[in-house]
Formats: structure tokens, sequence, C-alpha cells
């Protein structure tokens, strides 16, 4: 009876550590595709946010142009082509740093749902490793306690010389009763 016991509470603790790493797995996965999403869609912003950048970048020089022509300069050399030189240029620098910027959110998000999905992976491969040692425990318990020995129950121990017994039975007399003849193991406990 004991040993169905153990045998099931074995099984139940295995298979409930199974079902923990599949589930884990499950969520990290679901973790690891929406970080996934959220790569996408920073890679998305950024390059909108890029674009603008370079739009009001581009109108400010054209607004330049467009102001030192109306007085009368020309923006084809000296100090005018410089200032519009300074302009495309510190425009430029903040368009690199938002690229630069956007890039490392996106792989920020990427790294992380790459975390993600490897630490499923560990819990999945974790509750069955979990559940191998729940059962090799169990085994190596019930062989040290005589459980795999051929019978007996749990603490049991054979002594005694196994003969391959056969029982032979006898008729009885008026001075020997009718029985059994053979040497059989004993069992202690």
């Amino acid at each position: 009876m004991a040993t169905g016991a153990l045998v099931a509470f074995t099984a139940l603790s295995a298979g409930m550590s199974i079902v923990k790493g599949i589930q884990a797995n499950s969520a990290y996965t679901d973790q690891g595709i929406a970080m996934m999403k959220q790569a996408q869609i920073a890679q998305s912003e950024n390059a909108y946010a890029v674009k603008q950048k370079q739009r009001e970048i581009d109108k400010a020089a054209a607004r330049q142009v467009m102001a030192m022509s109306k007085n009368g300069m020309y923006t084809d050399a000296g100090s005018p082509l410089e200032i519009l030189y300074e302009t495309m240029t510190l425009g430029q620098e903040e368009v690199d740093a938002l690229k630069r910027q956007g890039a490392a959110q996106v792989d920020m998000f990427k790294t992380n749902a790459k975390t993600a999905f490897n630490t499923g992976r560990s819990e999945l491969l974790g509750g069955a490793s979990s559940a191998l040692a729940s059962v090799g425990t169990m085994f190596m318990a019930g062989k040290a306690n005589g459980l795999f020995n051929g019978g007996g129950g749990a603490g049991a121990k054979m002594s005694g010389t196994p003969t391959g017994w056969s029982p032979s039975v006898t008729a009885g007399t008026a001075t020997s009763p009718a029985g059994y003849s053979g040497t059989l193991p004993k069992i202690s406990f």
C-alpha cells in the first residue's frame, strides 16, 4: 500500500514539475513575443522621428536661404554659405543621434526578447530535469529500502538460503502429520 502511494506521489510530483516548466516556457515565450513587437514599434517610431527631424532641418535651411536672398545676399559663398553649412551639419548630428538612440532602444527590446525566450527554454528543461530527479530519487530510496529486491515491502530483508523451494506433500500417518517439506526463505522486519 505504501509503495503505491510513494509511486503515485512521485508521479504527481514529476508531472507537476513538467507542467510548471511548460507553463513558465509559455509565459516567457509570450513575453519574448511582446518584446519583439515592441522592437518593431520602436523601430517604426524612430524612422518616423528621423524623417521629421530631417524635414525640420531642411525647412530651416530653406528659410535661411529665402531670408538671405530677400536681403540680396548670395548663399553660394562667404558667411551665408558657412551659416547654411553649420545648420546642415548640426542638423545631421541631431539626426544621427536620433538614429543611434532608436537603434539602442530596438537592440534593448531584442535582447530582452532573446533573454525571455532563453529563460523559457531553461524553465522547460528545468521542469523535465526536476521530474527525472524525483523519479530517480524515489527509485534509489525504494531500492535502498528493499522495495525493488523481489518483494517484501519497504524495509523487508531476505534471510536464509533460497532453495528453489517446491512444495511436496507428505501423507499423514499415525505418528507423523501430513504437511509440506522444504526450506523457505525467512523474511525479517
